[in-house]
C-alpha cells in the first residue's frame, strides 16, 4: 500500500504571536485528531511537520504515538521573519519520496505576513515546483481571501482560515495522486 506524505509548512515567525499562535495550535490539534480518530490515515499518512522564520526546521514526523505537544509552537520557538519562499525552496531540497509514496500533500500554515515576497513569486510561478505536490493548501491565521491584498498567495487556490478547521475539512483537503 502506498503512502500519502503530508508536509505541515508552519509559520514560527514573530508575527504569528498571540491569537495566531493559539489558531495554529488548536488547527494542529484538529489534525492531531483527525489523524488518531481514523485507521485508514493512520495506515495511510506520513505527515511530517517543518517550522520556518529565518530558517526551515524539521520538527518532527507525526504519527498516532506522537504527544501533541511534540510539533505545536509554543511562544519561545518564534524569532525573526517569515520567509516562505525561502522555506519553500528549502523543503524543495530537502525531500523525496520513492514509488512507495504517492506525491505529497503541502499545508502551509502561514500568519500571512511572508516578508520575502519576490521568492514567494519566483516560487508559485514556477511549474516544476508546483508539480511536486498534488495538493497545497495555505490555512491562513488572518482573515485571508482570495481577493487579498496580499497578491503574492498565488501558489495557490485553497486559502482557507484556520478558524473555520475541522477534521472533516483536514480529510477532504488530503488528496492522493500520483
Amino acid at each position: 500500500m502506498k503512502k500519502l506524505p503530508v508536509i505541515c509548512l508552519v509559520d514560527s515567525s514573530i508575527y504569528n504571536t498571540h491569537e495566531k499562535l493559539q489558531a495554529t495550535n488548536i488547527a494542529l490539534e484538529v489534525l492531531y485528531k483527525l489523524l488518531n480518530n481514523d485507521d485508514y490515515l493512520k495506515e495511510s499518512c506520513e505527515i511530517y511537520f517543518y517550522t520556518f522564520s529565518k530558517n526551515l526546521i524539521f520538527k518532527s514526523i507525526i504519527n498516532s504515538k506522537s504527544n501533541l505537544r511534540d510539533f505545536q509552537i509554543s511562544e519561545n520557538e518564534l524569532l525573526g521573519l517569515n520567509f516562505l519562499g525561502n522555506a519553500l525552496y528549502g523543503l524543495e531540497n530537502s525531500i523525496s519520496f520513492g514509488k512507495e509514496f504517492y506525491r505529497p500533500n503541502l499545508f502551509i500554515f502561514s500568519s500571512n505576513n511572508a516578508v520575502d515576497v519576490f521568492t514567494f513569486e519566483i516560487f508559485s510561478k514556477t511549474i516544476s515546483n508546483i508539480s511536486k505536490f498534488s495538493n497545497i493548501v495555505i490555512y491562513s491565521m488572518d482573515n485571508l481571501t482570495i481577493k487579498s491584498k496580499y497578491k503574492y498567495i498565488t501558489l495557490t487556490d485553497n486559502i482557507l482560515n484556520v478558524e473555520y478547521l475541522t477534521e472533516s475539512v483536514f480529510n477532504m483537503c488530503l488528496k492522493f495522486e500520483d
